[in-house]
C-alpha cells in the first residue's frame, strides 16, 4: 500500500476550493444526471504533472471528433467548454490529454453517455404529473366531489360569477370541510367516486420503486424498513455496499 504520493495529495485536494469528498460527490452526481463527468487536469498538457483538477459542467462540454476516414487521426480532437458565469460567457478549448472523461458506457454512442436520469425521463415526468394532480386535488378541496345543477336558465355571466364566488369560498385546504350554502334553485349533485386519490398514491409508490431500482437502491438503503426485519435490512445494506458502492468507488 502506498500511503504517500503526490497524486494522492492532488486527489485529496482537487483544487483550492474542492476537496476529495466534494469532487467524488459531484463526479457521481454528474454521472447520475448526465452520464458524463469531465475532469480538467490544470497544467497537465503534454504529459506534464497537473497542478489542479477541476470538474467541468458536463452539459456545457462538447466533443470535437477527428476525421474517421483517416486511421492515424485522433478520435477526439479537442473538448470545447462554454458556460455563463455572472452574465458573462466563458469559452475554453482543451486538448485530449487535459481531460479525463469518466462516463457510463452507452452502446448507442461510444463518445457520450446515457445517464440513469435520462433512461428514467418518462417515468420521472409522469411522477411529476401525478404529484401535481395530488397537489391540485388538495388545492381544489371539495370542488372535485360534486357539481352544481339548476332547472332555471342562467346567463353566462351569472354562471361565471357563481363559479368565482364558489371557488373563493370553498376551494383550498383551509376550506376543505366547509359546507356550501346554495340558493336560487341551485343544488349539488354527487359525482361518482373513482378512488382516484388512492390510485394516485399507489402510482406514487410504484414510481418510487421503479426509480429506486434504476439507481440500484433498496428499501433498506432509503430507510424504508417497514416491510423488513433487522436481519434482512442489514443483509440488504451489506449487499448494496458490496455490489453498488464498491464498484462505483473503484
Amino acid at each position: 500500500t502506498i500511503d504517500e504520493h503526490e497524486i494522492l495529495d492532488l486527489l485529496n485536494q482537487f483544487n483550492e476550493t474542492t476537496t476529495k469528498a466534494d469532487a467524488l460527490y459531484n463526479t457521481e452526481a454528474h454521472q447520475d444526471l448526465t452520464g458524463d463527468c469531465f475532469w480538467y487536469l490544470d497544467g497537465g498538457r503534454n504529459s506534464k504533472k497537473p497542478k489542479n483538477i477541476f470538474l467541468l459542467q458536463p452539459d456545457n462540454v462538447s466533443l470535437k471528433l477527428g476525421d474517421f476516414t483517416d486511421a492515424s487521426d485522433r478520435l477526439v480532437e479537442r473538448y470545447e467548454y462554454k458556460v455563463q458565469i455572472d452574465g458573462k460567457t466563458v469559452e475554453r478549448t482543451y486538448e485530449p490529454d487535459e481531460i479525463i472523461h469518466i462516463k457510463v458506457p452507452n452502446p448507442a454512442n461510444p463518445y457520450r453517455c446515457k445517464s440513469t436520469l435520462e433512461a428514467l425521463a418518462s417515468t420521472i415526468d409522469t411522477d411529476n404529473y401525478a404529484q401535481e394532480a395530488l397537489r391540485n386535488l388538495f388545492r381544489n378541496g371539495m370542488i372535485g366531489d360534486f357539481f352544481l345543477s339548476t332547472e332555471k336558465r342562467a346567463t353566462p355571466e351569472q354562471v361565471k360569477n357563481l363559479a368565482a364566488q364558489f371557488r373563493a369560498a370553498y376551494t383550498g385546504v383551509k376550506n376543505f370541510w366547509k359546507v356550501p350554502i346554495l340558493y336560487g334553485g341551485i343544488k349539488p349533485e354527487k359525482l361518482m367516486s373513482t378512488g382516484r386519490e388512492m390510485q394516485l398514491i399507489e402510482l406514487e409508490e410504484w414510481f418510487r420503486n421503479k426509480i429506486m431500482s434504476a439507481f440500484k437502491n433498496t428499501r433498506a438503503t432509503l430507510g424504508l424498513d417497514d416491510e423488513v426485519n433487522r436481519a434482512t435490512a442489514e443483509a440488504s445494506l451489506a449487499n448494496w455496499k458490496r455490489s453498488v458502492i464498491v464498484p462505483k468507488m473503484s
